[in-house]
């Protein structure tokens, strides 16, 4: 599955997601610009 959306004036691509994995992770690609503060947040 690949869906692309954008965030913060980011582009990013989903290329997996929970339903691929077994709902143990989403795998999403992309590069943000400097000083954009993103948190990583674990489930």
């Amino acid at each position: 599955m690949q869906q692309a959306f954008w965030l913060l004036g980011t582009h990013l691509q989903l290329l997996t997601d929970h339903q691929d994995t077994a709902g143990r992770y989403d795998l999403i690609e992309g590069t943000f610009l400097p000083n954009v503060g993103i948190q990583k947040a674990y489930c």
